[in-house]
């Protein structure tokens, strides 16, 4: 079954809101839904959901299983290598996850990512 590539947005949204608020089951659940409903050229963006919500809750072994898959999926996926960065400094590898976030707030093209990696990186100076 095909969902309209507006609803799935606004399904989305509404994960993010819910991660937000400490609703993981119910996120996790959203995001799974959205996933098998979407083209396969679109199944990164609820991967990224899914391990968004994962890092939200430090689970970082399985964020960074997630978004491994989404890199094979799209090896260009910058804002997938930036919570890769952030979860690898939460589990520990804080070199390495600093690096990758380094590179891209220098080198990156999609803002999103850009941002997310030149805030994380002033807070955690």
């Amino acid at each position: 079954m095909k969902v309209d590539p507006a609803i799935s947005r606004l399904l989305m949204e509404v994960a993010f809101l819910a991660t937000d608020t400490g609703l993981y089951d119910q996120s996790v659940a959203i995001f799974k839904a959205v996933e098998t409903a979407t083209e396969d050229s679109k199944k990164e963006f609820p991967l990224i959901g899914q391990a968004f919500c994962l890092l939200a809750q430090c689970k970082f072994d399985d964020a960074i299983r997630i978004l491994e898959s989404v890199e094979k999926l799209n090896p260009k996926n910058e804002i997938a290598q930036a919570y890769k960065g952030y979860c690898l400094k939460g589990k520990g590898n804080a070199s390495q996850g600093i690096e990758l976030l380094k590179g891209i707030a220098e080198n990156g093209t999609d803002p999103l990512a850009i941002n997310f990696a030149k805030e994380f990186l002033a807070a955690n100076k």
